[in-house]
């Protein structure tokens, strides 16, 4: 049987719980997690719709994960564009087809939010997040991402 995936905005009583994910997700990656650097920006983006959505992610009534949409504005892409920033499922929930349900639902909050651009990252070595991002239609436009941190 398919499972139920249904979203939800996140507020201020998710914080918690979405804090837990986002570390563990940064541990998938072998990132550093700066949790008050986290909770500042996860109060920042769930008060200020300016900078985009934040989405607990339930799987048949049980948090199954998080998304995160990050808002830009591009000449070159005609406006408003988007970030999918971040994406975690549990690792019990992978595998389960969830991840293009969430895919579907990213896409089409992006068009009710004026997106007209979806990007979004993946890491080199994330066959199967890469496998799920080109099933859903994204493909690279032969260029690499380059970034620069300017404040600490």
């Amino acid at each position: 049987m398919k499972p139920s995936v249904t979203f939800r905005r996140a507020n201020e009583n998710d914080t918690g719980e979405l804090l837990v994910m986002m570390s563990r997700l940064c541990q998938m990656y072998g990132s550093v997690f700066n949790e008050q650097l986290s909770k500042t920006n996860l109060h920042k983006i769930i008060n200020d719709e300016s900078l985009g959505r934040v989405w607990v992610i339930f799987c048949d009534g049980v948090t199954a994960g998080y998304a995160v949409i990050a808002f830009g504005f591009s000449f070159e892409y005609g406006g408003r564009d988007a970030f999918i920033d971040e994406l975690y499922l549990k690792g019990e929930f992978r595998g389960k087809g969830i991840g293009k349900e969430v895919m579907k639902f990213l896409e089409s909050e992006a068009v009710k939010l004026g997106v007209n651009t979806l990007h979004l990252e993946v890491d080199i070595d994330n066959d199967a997040g890469e496998a799920l991002y080109l099933k859903s239609g994204f493909s690279s436009k032969g260029r690499k991402l380059l970034s620069k941190k300017i404040i600490k």
